[in-house]
């Protein structure tokens, strides 16, 4: 005898019917998330110094807009504070140009931080969000929380190839998230 699966109530998850619309669409993204990891892992040593000069040249270029900001309005309140963060921002960024090195070291313990507090919401949001694929959520938040503890605990030793490969690892991660949930979506039925 077969069921009526009708007549049973069913689990709606968050978004279930936009994913199944567009499962194509983050099956692809799913799969250029994870050779883009393996790129970076490849090539980890230039993933990092290109992440800093990066960022460098984004907060040199930033704090330089708001020292041209803070001139323009000048009449305004908050010059002040407006100028001497524009000054830090310059600074920041200067100093991560010229010194790349340092600036992974700094942005090492950045990311450990980052990976942290990205873990945790993960673990969170899989176990208090209904959606489908929860556990691979779950799963990437561990692997997050892990990779955090791990630069946390070795920054000093391993700042130069650390940023780029745990970059990597992240990307392969949440790119099999996608992966998977697309996946499933495909195969979620049509409701009416």
């Amino acid at each position: 005898m077969t069921e009526d699966l009708d007549s049973k109530p069913s689990k709606t998850y968050l978004g279930e019917k936009r994913f199944k619309e567009n499962w194509l669409s983050f099956f692809i993204l799913g799969i250029i998330l994870v050779i883009l990891g393996g790129l970076a892992i490849v090539g980890a040593n230039f993933v990092t110094l290109t992440s800093i000069v990066f960022f460098g040249i984004l907060l040199t270029v930033g704090g330089f807009l708001q020292i041209l900001y803070a001139f323009w309005a000048r009449k305004e309140q908050g010059f002040a504070q407006t100028i001497l963060s524009g000054i830090f921002y310059s600074t920041v960024g200067v100093i991560m140009l010229t010194h790349p090195t340092v600036g992974a070291i700094a942005v090492t313990l950045l990311l450990a931080s980052f990976y942290i507090v990205s873990g945790l919401f993960k673990i969170v949001a899989s176990l208090a969000t209904p959606m489908i694929q929860w556990k691979w959520l779950l799963i990437s938040g561990v692997i997050s929380l892990l990779l955090g503890i791990f630069i946390w605990s070795e920054w000093t030793t391993l700042s130069l190839w650390m940023i780029g490969l745990f970059i990597g690892i992240d990307l392969i991660f949440v790119g099999w998230f996608w992966i998977m949930l697309s996946l499933t979506a495909r195969n979620l039925p049509t409701k009416q």
